[in-house]
């Protein structure tokens, strides 16, 4: 899949750095426990990087270091401009979730869903750039808003045209469930397990359990009543014999 490129030509390069360090490490120390974030200077590298872009088109950034939370612009007022987070992790996550198939699978399968990634992860940018032009507006900014404000509705717009292709597809309502409380989708997929691991032991205890009590029920049988126990075992074992 085509990778996305940063909003200035400028950034490219250590933007697909970063994209690079952070899906090796969601891959292989996030989702196994690890949670230090080795790709911290990579991404300080970049978002000076942005920061300077906005700047070269006039747009201040200086709102996005903010800090908001519990203030009165976090309760919000009708002056303000309430945007609700995006969380990308969450969402490729889930996505990527959603593309467990058979392994047969033809071309044309995996490739809906690699055009449904790149619409979902275009629809992202697109979110995180317009939440950044709108923390600060200024009436300079207003060809970008624009254009953002566009850019998301017609990514909206792609995304429903998409619907009618996964229709097949399956989601868990507990899987939205985790994704909103803001919990690793993988999570779902280990609880599942565990859950089936834990009732399969659960079910071999109760066969173990019947099969003893079959053989100490027999065995009972046998003394008090062992001609006719000859029989029965005889057409259990036989059945076919007259």
């Amino acid at each position: 899949m085509e990778r996305m490129n940063s909003i200035s030509p400028k950034c490219n390069e250590l933007k697909h750095k970063y994209d690079a360090c952070f899906n090796d490490w969601f891959a292989e120390r996030f989702l196994k426990g690890d949670s230090e974030d080795v790709c911290q200077p990579i991404f300080q590298l970049y978002q000076e990087c942005v920061k300077k872009a906005l700047a070269e088109q006039n747009i201040d950034s200086s709102e996005i270091d903010r800090n908001i939370i519990g203030t009165d612009k976090d309760k919000g007022n009708s002056n303000s401009v309430m945007l609700r987070p995006v969380m990308p992790i969450e969402l490729l996550a889930a996505s990527s979730f959603c593309r467990m198939e058979p392994s047969d699978q033809s071309a044309s399968s995996a490739a809906r869903f690699d055009n449904l990634e790149q619409s979902l992860e275009a629809l992202i940018e697109n979110t995180r750039q317009l939440c950044m032009v709108a923390s600060d507006f200024q009436a300079s900014s207003q060809s970008v808003l624009n254009q953002k404000l566009q850019a998301i509705t017609n990514g909206l717009q792609d995304l429903d045209s998409k619907k009618s292709k996964f229709h097949d597809v399956k989601v868990p309502i507990e899987l939205l469930e985790y994704v909103d409380s803001g919990k690793n989708p993988q999570l779902y997929t280990r609880d599942c397990i565990e859950r089936t691991v834990a009732k399969n032991k659960e079910l071999n205890s109760k066969i173990d359990q019947y099969k003893k009590f079959r053989c100490m029920l027999l065995s009972e049988l046998t003394e008090e009543f062992p001609k006719e126990t000859i029989q029965y075992r005889t057409i259990r074992e036989y059945p076919s014999r007259p």
